[in-house]
């Protein structure tokens, strides 16, 4: 795992997202419970603090990356990180791909409990990431355990071309 390290400017965006967030699907889902999720929030301190490491493990992954943050709302018409990057941060042993994550993205696992302490784990092409061996029974949704993810990235300036590779080959096999 790779330590993943966020400036306290950093830190504040991700609890700006947070809040932003959060206010937001309150206003446009009408409800005090925005955003429902497969675990349920307890309290808005806790949906407050699950975005914050959630958006502060995107950030984090742009940084890393040296690849711009695409901000809030993006839904799934744009990547999390550059053109083709999805983040997804979990307490558990598995990186979750959903049925309405773009083919030609390459997801990133995220752990840790706190905007200060943050892990890179791996990453792995969502198009790869669709098969029978992962895919959860009755659902659209495939668990692809931590250790069946790649773990080496290109260093500095091979990391664009790189993910533009592999979305540029997800886009090829899909043909």
């Amino acid at each position: 795992m790779i330590a993943l390290r966020l400036s306290p400017e950093d830190q504040r965006l991700a609890r700006q997202a947070s809040e932003d967030f959060l206010a937001w699907s309150i206003a446009s889902q009408n409800t005090s419970n925005p955003h429902q999720r497969v675990n349920k929030w307890g309290n808005m301190y806790d949906a407050k603090r699950e975005m914050q490491i959630a958006y502060g493990a995107e950030i984090a992954v742009a940084r890393h990356l040296d690849l711009p943050w695409n901000g809030l709302n993006n839904g799934k018409r744009k990547a999390d990180v550059g053109d083709n990057v999805e983040v997804r941060h979990t307490k558990s042993q598995f990186l979750i791909i959903r049925g309405n994550d773009r083919l030609e993205d390459v997801a990133f696992l995220v752990k840790g409990e706190s905007l200060e302490r943050l892990f890179l784990v791996g990453f792995y092409p969502v198009r790869m990431a669709r098969q029978d061996a992962y895919k959860a029974a009755n659902e659209e949704t495939w668990f692809v355990p931590q250790g069946d993810l790649y773990q080496l990235m290109p260093q500095k300036g091979a990391v664009k071309p790189f993910l533009a590779a592999l979305a540029a080959r997800s886009r090829t096999d899909a043909q």
